[in-house]
């Protein structure tokens, strides 16, 4: 069997796992549902829990997926494939992408505590854009401003949502 197949069937049954103990356990204990609130869409536990269904969902798809890949490279046992040296350098660039959208993560996170959310979203966005590999600037320009801008203006003007000003604009 397949080292990736394995660590996948190996992942499926600790994220069911954890959607189980998180659905029946820790949902009920930790989340009071006040019982005048009748409908079960408002209840404060509604989005936790369709979040868990959804993890054990996601879960049993990669299951599938795992056991018909493990039918498939059954069948395809003499092949090797071809191209090892591609694989490990897309794995490397793979690793270094995934590092450097970490980084970006933790600058953008400082820079809205610094500058509120409006203007390091618009930058954050666009950096992401040009990043992988969008090279219309006016698409980048436009998406990169309006989307922000729209999301905070209906988010704080209509739906009163409340959002950092940042330490050097308050």
């Amino acid at each position: 069997m397949d080292k990736e197949i394995k660590l996948d069937i190996v992942l499926t049954f600790v994220l069911l796992f954890f959607s189980v103990v998180i659905l029946f356990i820790i949902i009920p204990s930790q989340i009071n549902e006040p019982g005048y609130i009748k409908s079960t869409y408002l209840s404060p536990a509604f989005v936790p829990r369709v979040f868990t269904v959804f993890l054990g969902f996601m879960a049993l798809l990669l299951f599938f997926r795992s056991i018909t890949r493990l039918k498939n490279s059954s069948s395809k046992k003499g092949m090797q494939p071809a191209g090892i040296e591609a694989l490990t350098a897309e794995g490397r660039r793979g690793h270094r992408i995934a590092v450097l959208i970490w980084v970006s993560c933790c600058f953008f996170i400082l820079a809205v505590e610094l500058f509120g959310i409006l203007i390091p979203s618009i930058l954050f966005l666009g950096a992401l854009m040009v990043f992988f590999g969008q090279k219309k600037w006016l698409l980048v320009l436009s998406i990169m401003i309006l989307v922000p801008l729209l999301l905070y203006l209906f988010l704080h003007d209509i739906a009163n949502v409340q959002f950092p000003k940042g330490i050097l604009f308050s």
